[in-house]
C-alpha cells in the first residue's frame, strides 16, 4: 500500500487522473473493519500492518487537496471482504481502526503491529 499511495501522491502534480486511479486502487485494498493490506500480491494475510491504513488516509487527503474534487469522496468503492462505501467512509474506517480499544497499546497509542 505504501508504495502505491506514495506513487499516487507523487504523480498528482502532472497526471491527476492517473493519481486518482491509483488512489482508488489503494482504497479498494481495504477491509471493512478499516485495516488495509500491505501488498496486492495474492497471499493469505496472517499479519496485520498499521502503515497501509495510515498511507490510505494520507493518499486520499492529498488527492482531494491537490485536485480540489470533494465530490470524489462520495464515490463508492468496494471493500476487499465485501460491501462497499464512499471514499470518505473508507478514510473514516481507517482512522477508527487505529483507535479501536483492541488496537491500542499500554500507553493508549495505536500499535504498530507486524513489521511496521
Amino acid at each position: 500500500m505504501r508504495d502505491n499511495a506514495q506513487l499516487a501522491m507523487a504523480v498528482l502534480d502532472f497526471d491527476a487522473a492517473f493519481a486518482v486511479k491509483i488512489a482508488e486502487e489503494c482504497v479498494a485494498h481495504q477491509y471493512a473493519d478499516g485495516h488495509a493490506v500491505l501488498t496486492w500480491y495474492p497471499y493469505l494475510e496472517p499479519n496485520i500492518y498499521s502503515d497501509p491504513s495510515a498511507w490510505l488516509i494520507l493518499c486520499v487527503c492529498e488527492t482531494v487537496k491537490e485536485t480540489g474534487d470533494f465530490d470524489w469522496l462520495r464515490k463508492e468503492i468496494p471493500y476487499l471482504d465485501g460491501g462497499s462505501d464512499t471514499v470518505y467512509k473508507h478514510v473514516v474506517r481507517a482512522a477508527e481502526w487505529f483507535m479501536r480499544a483492541d488496537n491500542l497499546g499500554a500507553h493508549g497509542l495505536p500499535r504498530i503491529h507486524h513489521a511496521d
